[in-house]
């Protein structure tokens, strides 16, 4: 598993950069599915991304999004900042990580998260009977950031940034 704060490759554009520091400086996501039947569920999970931009997360066997995505493997992740009004959206394919010592890796690092931006200091996840851990690989299709705050805002051209 990359090293999520390594300094960043030579080939990185500007705007994946720019989009990659503040997913770094965020830790919570929505994280959207689609069940058997074509309705939507979306729940709120911990993240951590690395330089390429794709997510990783954990959760539970028997949880919603786990049973979605065992039977269809496309998602979207939302990520807001109310501060910045700036939010990133990213749709693609979510695979289990099977390597257990990746997804070990996975686990405590989004344990970390958890104890570094909420008042119990467990992510929600842990608090759920629902079956064993798995841990999951997002990798985005599209990435795309939107920073409503901007000066001189308006125009899709000065909100949007892609990578």
């Amino acid at each position: 598993m990359k090293d999520y704060h390594k300094t960043m490759p030579v080939h990185v554009s500007e705007s994946q950069e720019h989009i990659l520091d503040f997913l770094k400086q965020n830790a919570v996501a929505v994280l959207a599915t689609v069940d058997d039947h074509k309705h939507p569920h979306a729940a709120a999970i911990y993240y951590v991304v690395d330089d390429d931009l794709c997510f990783f997360f954990i959760t539970k066997r028997e949880t919603a999004k786990n049973q979605n995505l065992q039977k269809n493997h496309q998602a979207a992740l939302v990520i807001y900042e109310a501060s910045s009004q700036t939010t990133v959206q990213a749709n693609g394919s979510v695979n289990e990580e099977t390597d257990a010592t990746k997804a070990q890796d996975i686990f405590k690092k989004v344990l970390k998260l958890s104890l570094a931006t909420s008042e119990t200091g467990v992510p929600p996840i842990s608090k759920l009977q629902a079956g064993a851990y798995i841990a999951y690989k997002f990798k985005p299709e599209s990435v795309r950031m939107a920073s409503f705050v901007r000066p001189d805002g308006g125009t899709a051209e000065k909100i949007f940034e892609t990578a």
